[in-house]
């Protein structure tokens, strides 16, 4: 029967902050379709209410093809295919580990899902997921890529734990996306750098480190103005930082790969 919608409490579930969660509702899809149409970031824009079902695929699609002289249109278009893609990808998750408990291993779990693993390029893309509820696809990519590769953490607790987090969760999609980042080996620390060069991603989401030049934000164990710092208002890295790029391999970085932003993210 029609009444009021529960809250959270009312069903027996924590409290779920998230204050940058995206507004659903079909008003809101048709303005994010708009956008979409208009050159911005379809899977920013649209995944949300595309997993919720304000939108359909077929709606956007149709929109994209009674529109191409929109800037967006092609883009739109090819986001589209490549999502119905991963669609068609068996929806298992990684299985967790059976494996002994390990005190360590649950440590990193834990610090990498909040956020404070001593590697700015990963903890600013997952405190920004934990505010937001949602990321573009190339650090999403950067946190399973990291995660499951130089943490050595259980890919079903990552993969649960992303989907937790992400309000554009579909489980038609998330686990074969996530599979196919967590399979990539990436370098946080050229990743970053390559990503965001200036800092600005960083700064607003690691204000710890705000204060310090860029060329050391990406690594502040490098700063001598940030050694105090370090195991007080910043973590020290999980891992030590020769380790971060995995062994022989090639970095998986926009810079390495010279493609932009846009190009990484469509890939991931």
């Amino acid at each position: 029967m029609p009444g009021p919608i529960p809250e959270a409490r009312d069903l027996g579930l924590g409290f779920d902050p998230c204050p940058g969660r995206p507004r659903g509702g079909r008003s809101e899809a048709e303005r994010a379709l708009a956008a979409a149409l208009a050159g911005g970031d379809p899977d920013a824009a649209l995944s949300a209410h595309l997993a919720w079902g304000a939108l359909s695929a077929g709606e956007a699609a149709r929109a994209a093809r009674l529109a191409p002289e929109e800037a967006g249109a092609r883009r739109l278009a090819s986001w589209l295919a490549r999502r119905a893609r991963f669609q068609r990808v068996p929806a298992v998750d990684p299985a967790p580990v059976a494996a002994p408990p390990d005190p360590a291993a649950d440590a990193r779990l834990a610090a990498w899902a909040r956020g404070e693993t001593g590697l700015p390029a990963v903890d600013a893309a997952m405190r920004a997921l934990i505010h937001d509820g949602m990321l573009d696809a190339g650090r999403r990519g950067l946190l399973a890529a990291v995660g499951c590769g130089q943490f050595g953490l259980d890919p079903g607790a990552c993969c649960r734990v992303l989907a937790r987090l992400s309000a554009d969760y579909d489980p038609r999609l998330h686990g074969a996306l996530f599979r196919a980042a967590a399979a990539r080996r990436v370098d946080p620390l050229r990743w970053g750098r390559a990503a965001d060069p200036e800092g600005v991603f960083l700064r607003r989401w690691l204000p710890e480190l705000a204060d310090l030049p860029s060329d050391a934000l990406h690594a502040p164990w490098t700063c001598p103005a940030a050694a105090r710092r370090l195991g007080r208002r910043y973590p020290h890295p999980l891992v030590a930082p020769g380790r971060c790029r995995p062994a022989g391999s090639r970095s998986a970085s926009p810079a390495a790969r010279r493609q932009d932003s846009r190009q990484l993210a469509f890939d991931l």
